[in-house]
């Protein structure tokens, strides 16, 4: 074999390493683009929801502030024999303090789901991390011509596709 021929080998070699290793970063980025997706929808939805959860909150508080002005206007009525009065603000008193209870159940649910949207948006930024790492493995390998960085870069891609998915399971 001639050293010219050598040469076209090693070259041909090299342009199918840079290929595998241009495709890769290819996957990667996409990779990438979806977990910033992910990211910033499930950061969106936490703002959504907190922001439900503020307007419940100030329901159950004006609800519970009507059942306390109720229940001083059955007390008035009371002391001014005015019975029939009084078990007007009563029936009020007990459908406010209801409605007061029910919207702090619904803000504490909506509490919790903000929690499970921050450990989603959490996971999916920790994946776009890995993935970038992958990204840079992959042009140091191009760089370098060293198959070792993009084989480590493996590795950082599955551990952004593990995160991925783990946020989706949440």
């Amino acid at each position: 074999m001639h050293p010219h021929e050598i040469h076209e080998q090693v070259e041909q070699a090299l342009r199918k390493q840079q290929k595998g290793i241009g495709l890769t970063t290819a996957v990667v980025a996409v990779l990438l683009a979806i977990a910033t997706m992910l990211a910033n929808n499930a950061n969106t939805r936490k703002i959504v929801i907190e922001t439900e959860t503020a307007d419940w909150w100030a329901y159950s508080h004006s609800n519970d502030t009507n059942s306390r002005i109720y229940m001083a206007n059955e007390r008035l009525a009371q002391v001014q024999g005015q019975d029939r009065a009084a078990q007007e603000f009563h029936k009020l008193y007990e459908e406010q303090k209801k409605d007061s209870e029910d919207a702090k159940l619904t803000a504490q649910g909506l509490e919790k789901a903000s929690v499970v949207q921050s450990r989603k948006a959490l996971y999916n930024e920790i994946a776009a991390l890995f993935l970038q790492v992958s990204i840079v493995l992959c042009s140091v390998a191009l760089l370098t011509d060293l198959m070792l960085f993009w084989r480590l870069s493996f590795i950082s891609t599955l551990t952004g596709v593990a995160l991925i998915v783990s946020a989706l399971m949440v």
